[in-house]
């Protein structure tokens, strides 16, 4: 979150700017629950996509909590994707869950 907070365009840097909140006392506030501080917690098979142009949720902000995540895991990485849904996701979606989270 602190890291999203900074950079331009992106949804918390946004959220903070638009409530002239872009400051440490917010931060703080946001490291309750920010997922790079979560992520080492999760223990289930995960599976994270990222856009190269997506600018709300910027690719290095996933890349930090994909890289703590203590499980099986997978980053599927688009470059050419802003943020927005994708159909090769999609199927890459149920493969994996096939893979991992079928008995």
């Amino acid at each position: 979150m602190r890291e999203a907070a900074a950079i331009p365009g992106s949804l918390v840097n946004t959220r903070l700017n638009n409530a002239n909140a872009n400051r440490a006392s917010a931060w703080n506030t946001l490291d309750y629950f920010d997922p790079l501080r979560l992520a080492p917690g999760i223990h289930a098979a995960t599976l994270i996509s990222a856009g190269g142009k997506d600018q709300v949720c910027p690719a290095s902000t996933i890349r930090s909590v994909f890289d703590v995540v203590n499980a099986i895991k997978t980053l599927a990485w688009y470059p050419d994707l802003a943020h927005t849904s994708s159909q090769a996701f999609y199927a890459l979606s149920w493969t994996w869950m096939e893979m991992y989270l079928t008995p």
